[in-house]
């Protein structure tokens, strides 16, 4: 069934199977300019779509190593090159949804954090009234602008799913609120997510103080440490169990996910500007989402992919599991921007019928 569903497709925008023939026109390397997964470009401004897919290449909040701003370029570089559909299962994102590459935000004050932030959810806020936005990083900064947009644009605290290898629910840091170790602090107490409609995944590695991540706990999030995630998967490398306990904390409201690629170990994403090793393999992180999309959210309404920085990587490591991980995040967001405007034709259609019959 799921199968099926995936092939024929239809998103609120009419994707049409001719998408995935022009995508697959002409040789993986020599496709014309470079793209997410070959998706036509479209400017910031234009036309609606199901998903619209944006870079967002600022590092301007991290603590340690930078070089996240260049991840929307490789991300870019690698999900054209090598993502078409899944062999697994047929899935693709062409003939489900209508999806864009819709550019990279500007940035022009790239050197304050707090303009940049401001920037960047006047980007999002401009977006969101048309597409659902899947965001790729950037650092984890990014994020705190983003939900702003998103939980004003839809009037209400969004749930969360969150994957990492740091809470980022610390404080301030150095005269900074709003660094890469604090967006989901910042948007709990801003009421743009519910702390207890939060889930964390991935949580490990240390520490310079050893209540930075207290927030977490006291706010009522649900985290699943690293530890708690290898016993999910010993005792089901489907990870059917933990995907339940995220559908049981996020429930069926306006739902967030945001996957930070130092989740995984350094053997399998080096290219990151806080590594933590004893983290997930590309496999485990997969099986994780997949497990995420089974449970069919209805509420999903934006996710992003951060902190990839290619000039720590060789060999496009980290960008091609970043790719990889963002192709299965589109799947997600796509499936439910399809079956939410799915029940909404639904939705008018019974009306429309109601009316018919009382008239």
């Amino acid at each position: 069934m799921r199968r099926g569903l995936a092939r024929l497709g239809g998103g609120a925008y009419g994707a049409q199977p001719e998408a995935l023939a022009t995508v697959n026109a002409g040789p993986r390397y020599a496709s014309g300019p470079a793209t997410f997964f070959r998706c036509e470009y479209t400017p910031p401004q234009g036309a609606a779509c199901d998903v619209g897919i944006v870079g967002v290449p600022f590092d301007g909040g991290v603590t340690s190593r930078p070089g996240s701003r260049h991840g929307p370029r490789g991300v870019r570089e690698q999900s054209a090159e090598h993502i078409r559909a899944f062999a697994q299962d047929g899935f693709c994102a062409h003939t489900t949804a209508v999806v864009r590459d819709v550019g990279d935000v500007v940035v022009t004050s790239p050197f304050e954090l707090v303009g940049a932030h401001a920037e960047i959810q006047q980007a999002f806020a401009a977006l969101c009234p048309r597409m659902a936005p899947l965001a790729v990083g950037g650092d984890h900064s990014i994020t705190l602008p983003i939900l702003r947009a998103l939980s004003a644009h839809h009037g209400e605290p969004l749930s969360l799913v969150h994957i990492d290898a740091h809470a980022d629910t610390g404080d301030d840091y150095l005269g900074s609120r709003f660094h890469h170790g604090a967006p989901f602090r910042r948007a709990a107490e801003e009421g743009c997510i519910d702390p207890r409609r939060t889930i964390q995944i991935g949580i490990r590695g240390t520490l310079g103080d050893p209540d930075a991540w207290a927030f977490s706990y006291d706010s009522g999030m649900r985290v699943v440490g690293v530890d708690e995630f290898d016993a999910f998967w010993a005792r089901d490398p489907s990870l059917a169990g933990l995907a339940r306990e995220v559908g049981r904390v996020v429930g069926t409201g306006k739902t967030y996910i945001s996957f930070d690629i130092d989740v995984l170990d350094p053997a399998y994403a080096p290219g990151t500007g806080t590594p933590e090793a004893g983290g997930l393999s590309t496999r485990q992180a997969l099986c994780l989402l997949r497990a995420i999309d089974s449970l069919d959210l209805p509420g999903v309404i934006g996710a992003d992919l951060v902190e990839v920085a290619p000039p720590w990587c060789s060999g496009y490591i980290t960008a091609l599991s970043g790719a990889t991980i963002l192709y299965d995040l589109l799947r997600i967001l796509s499936r439910s921007r399809a079956a939410a405007s799915s029940s909404s034709s639904s939705s008018l259609s019974s009306s429309s019928s109601s009316s018919s019959s009382s008239s």
